[in-house]
């Protein structure tokens, strides 16, 4: 798979195996902490991100800030959130704001790695038509 990721996350275990399973599916994943913004952007500016996978478990709000500023700079480029069942609410909310998808830990890998596969694929797609 060619496509890019971006992991906006805090950093621990789980999001660095995480990352080093979607790399092994051989997609490109950067990573950036959720604390500046201004890096997201750019880092999605110059490295052509298709999807970004957000950590709403850990950062809440910010991480539905981050993706509302997301939808707004790049519109195509597709979220995937990832949180956490006792936060329910605002993995609601972040479908409302133009999420993809949303996934809850503990992560099923494959029906994850199906999802995140999926969102390239729309956003290949939308790229093609414009």
């Amino acid at each position: 798979m060619d496509g890019r990721l971006l992991m906006v996350e805090s950093d621990n275990l789980f999001w660095s195996r995480l990352v080093e399973r979607l790399r092994q599916e051989r997609f490109h994943v950067y990573m950036t902490d959720a604390d500046c913004r201004f890096e997201i952007n750019e880092m999605l500016k110059k490295n052509k991100i298709d999807v970004v996978v957000i950590d709403l478990s850990e950062l809440k709000r910010e991480g539905l800030m981050i993706l509302e500023s997301i939808q707004q700079s790049q519109p195509m480029t597709e979220v995937i959130l990832i949180n956490s069942s006792d936060q329910i609410s605002l993995s609601i909310e972040g479908m409302k704001l133009g999420a993809y998808n949303d996934f809850m830990l503990p992560l099923d890998m494959d029906y994850f790695l199906s999802g995140v596969r999926e969102a390239v694929f729309k956003k290949k797609q939308q790229e093609k038509k414009h």
